[in-house]
């Protein structure tokens, strides 16, 4: 892959206001499914590196629903393996090694925070 497109697939720090736009609807949320135009203002290869179609396996863990209602499958950016791969394009170091998507969603959302100050 071309070293253009490659960086275009990732984030890094002359987005930050960008970042900064994003971090703030995305905070400390491990758990929801964006819809993929939480991701507009970034460029198409990063946009597509993150979108994907969940689909639901009928457990409380596993099931997804969309306005309270079950639905089969969604498509969007998941937002812990967003905030993720925020922290590891841009080489923040985070506690990864804990028992919960939330608790790892904070944990990322704190070194963020200070990224961006």
């Amino acid at each position: 892959m071309p070293t253009a497109i490659k960086s275009q697939a990732k984030f890094h720090s002359e987005q930050k206001p960008l970042i900064a736009e994003l971090f703030e609807t995305i905070k400390y949320d491990g758990h929801t499914i964006w819809e993929t135009g939480v991701l507009q203002k970034f460029p198409a290869p990063l946009r597509k590196r993150f979108t994907k179609t969940f689909e639901s396996d009928g457990s409380p863990k596993g099931s997804i629903y969309n306005d309270g209602k079950l639905v089969e499958s969604l498509k969007g950016v998941y937002g812990l393996s967003l905030l993720r791969g925020l922290a590891d394009d841009l080489g923040l170091s985070y506690n990864g090694n804990v028992f919960g998507r939330g608790t790892e969603a904070r944990n990322i959302s704190s070194v963020l925070e200070e990224w961006l100050k």
